[in-house]
């Protein structure tokens, strides 16, 4: 797995809003939480998602994106996205090529629910993996972008 310290590897992958999502063109903005969970629409993984959705307040002075990948279509996660008004996109990685990519497991398919704080240089800052403690992927989260602070350059205007 992706340690705390290593740079994240970089990704470009097709995103439930229809766009592609490139993780080093994202850090220019700001950071990122990429959350790993298991399935759309099953309790812990909305509540997990609605958390992250409740957050937008609280990351906002840090330009920080929130991405969350799962094995799910496409299909489930538009609907995923659209039902719970999420605000950020999610990943389907149904090949788990992106799980793969960051050490994150799956066995007897369920997926590690794990999290991952990326520095606009792209290293890990944070990492949390909990399967049923959805206050520790919040707080783990936000006490590192409290420590990263906010990013070094304002986002380009639209």
């Amino acid at each position: 797995m992706v340690a705390i310290g290593e740079k994240a590897p970089d990704f470009t992958a097709p995103c439930s809003n229809g766009d592609a999502f490139h993780l080093y063109e994202a850090l220019k903005s700001g950071p990122v939480i990429l959350y790993f969970y298991n399935k759309d629409f099953t309790e812990v993984c909305t509540e997990q998602a609605k958390r992250f959705r409740d957050l937008k307040a609280e990351i906002a002075p840090f330009q920080a994106s929130v991405v969350g990948v799962s094995k799910d279509d496409a299909d489930s996660q538009q609907a995923f996205v659209k039902q719970l008004t999420l605000g950020f996109p999610l990943i389907s990685d149904p090949k788990k090529e992106l799980m793969k990519l960051y050490g994150v497991r799956s066995f007897l398919g369920i997926v590690d629910r794990v999290t991952f704080v990326i520095a606009q240089d792209g290293t890990v800052k944070a990492r949390s993996k909990a399967m049923l403690n959805l206050d520790q992927h919040v707080d783990v989260s936000l006490a590192a972008l409290r420590q990263i602070g906010p990013p070094a350059s304002p986002p380009p205007a639209p």
